[in-house]
């Protein structure tokens, strides 16, 4: 219904197709970075790095490189996130959903990172938090799970505010997430020696 209601008002549908060439620039240019750098590049870098002898070096360069990785998709999603909104496709509720998904993006990046990077990498959480070596892949889950459900709250709250939800049923509706991200850090928390 909202995206219908775009294409069949002329003045909309004309100011979409306005912006169409720079909405694809955008697309293009943040898959050009995902695919071409991220693949190339890191590989490289991490390949170089692997064959220094000094280990110290070496694990500062793969921190950094890392976290340009993690840089480097947040800047990817937040183009891909400006792509959509200059388009103007969306209607009210698309566009509280919308105003939600940087938020999102920022968690579930983030998680994916923290979890491929400092739980299975040479740099590992496991040295600075001791966790037990049975529960990486727990700890992983968890902490992918506990994004997907902060990502669902911040969705709901962008929902709520447009559609001027009570402050009751915004309790109702968040209380579940509330009770899931609690079992899920203190899953997280048993991890931990």
């Amino acid at each position: 219904d909202e995206f219908q209601s775009v294409f069949s008002n002329e003045i909309k549908k004309s100011s979409v197709l306005n912006k169409l060439p720079l909405v694809v620039f955008l697309i293009a240019i943040s898959l050009i970075l995902s695919v071409l750098l991220y693949r190339r590049v890191f590989y490289k870098f991490a390949l170089a790095m692997a064959l220094r002898k000094d280990k110290v070096l070496s694990a500062w360069f793969y921190v950094s490189i890392n976290l340009f990785r993690l840089v480097l998709s947040l800047g990817v999603a937040f183009l891909i996130l400006l792509a959509l909104k200059l388009s103007d496709i969306f209607g009210y509720y698309g566009q509280a959903f919308l105003e939600a998904l940087p938020l999102v993006s920022i968690s579930l990046i983030g998680s994916l990172w923290l979890t491929s990077t400092l739980l299975t990498s040479k740099v590992t959480l496991k040295s600075i938090i001791s966790v037990y070596d049975t529960q990486v892949k727990v700890a992983s889950q968890s902490i992918f799970l506990l994004s997907l459900f902060i990502s669902l709250f911040f969705i709901l709250d962008s929902l709520a505010n447009k559609a001027s939800f009570s402050v009751e049923t915004q309790t109702a509706m968040n209380f579940p997430l509330l009770i899931l991200n609690s079992a899920l850090f203190y899953r997280l928390l048993r991890c931990v020696n």
